[in-house]
């Protein structure tokens, strides 16, 4: 059965009833009408009930507290998108550089024999979702791809890639063939090194790992 909704006072009156602190009503009220109760507390005051089947705060529980809690997440998803979205761009632009290298025909990223034979069945997958993303630019038609297409008549993996989402080019690298993988993750590596203290060279398979975590 769904629980009713409630306004704000109603949400306020459920959260002391439950046993938290509000100091200043006012700010509540506009911190649960723009942020939204469901996201508020029930992400972030749960840290602070006393039992994850109760629904009773520990004594001195403070809204005051549970807004802290979500302004540092906040902030902290936006050092962390700022960083990912910055390693996203210069991954997809080094494989779809290597890739393009090696595979010059039209097309070779649909082309199975340009991957990894033993990933065979994995790589149809992400065949399948790169074809999605071509029907799609082209349904849209005002875009950089079908302009490319429209003009070249072919739409190369430099230009599609800048679609892929980051699940998207995370398969693609993992099923490439493994020299060519070494030498992505020897670019990146490079790229590493001028801008950090790291000196050694990271591995494909190391890659691959970071790349899965930043996914995640």
């Amino acid at each position: 059965m769904p629980k009713p909704f409630l306004n704000i006072d109603e949400q306020i009156d459920l959260l002391l009833f439950r046993g938290m602190t509000i100091n200043k009503k006012e700010i509540a009220r506009d911190y649960l009408l723009t942020n939204n109760y469901y996201n508020v507390i029930n992400m972030y005051a749960k840290f602070f009930l006393v039992h994850p089947l109760m629904e009773s705060y520990h004594l001195g529980t403070n809204f005051e507290e549970i807004i802290t809690f979500h302004y540092f997440e906040n902030e902290f998803r936006q050092v962390l998108l700022k960083y990912i979205l910055l390693v996203e761009s210069t991954f997809k632009s080094i494989v779809s550089h290597v890739f393009s290298d090696f595979h010059r025909d039209d097309y070779d990223y649909l082309n199975t024999t340009c991957f990894d034979q033993a990933t065979i069945f994995d790589i149809t997958f992400t065949h399948a979702r790169i074809v999605r993303f071509i029907q799609r630019a082209r349904q849209e038609k005002n875009n950089m791809i079908t302009q490319y297409d429209k003009v070249h008549h072919t739409i190369p993996l430099w230009v599609l890639v800048n679609v892929f989402d980051f699940g998207t080019i995370e398969n693609f690298y993992r099923n490439m063939n493994l020299s060519e993988r070494n030498l992505v993750a020897k670019f990146f590596s490079l790229r590493l090194q001028a801008h950090t203290h790291l000196k050694s060279f990271v591995t494909a398979n190391d890659l691959s790992s970071f790349l899965a975590s930043i996914r995640d």
